[in-house]
């Protein structure tokens, strides 16, 4: 699954793949996570949750 989200005003990339949520801003070309462990099974509402988790705690927004 891979969409666009704004997050802190800021447009990003979300992909959730192999459990795995990635984040890129629209301008970066690389994908960061901050997970360990791949959760799977995650609902649309938890991956959107971890998506702005994992922005805000690396400072990206």
């Amino acid at each position: 699954m891979e969409t666009t989200m704004i997050i802190r005003g800021k447009n990003f990339h979300v992909k959730y793949e192999n459990g795995i949520v990635s984040v890129r801003s629209a301008k970066n070309i690389g994908w960061v996570s901050a997970q360990s462990k791949p959760i799977n099974d995650l609902t649309d509402e938890k991956i959107q949750e971890m998506a702005t988790q994992t922005v805000i705690g690396l400072g990206l927004a």
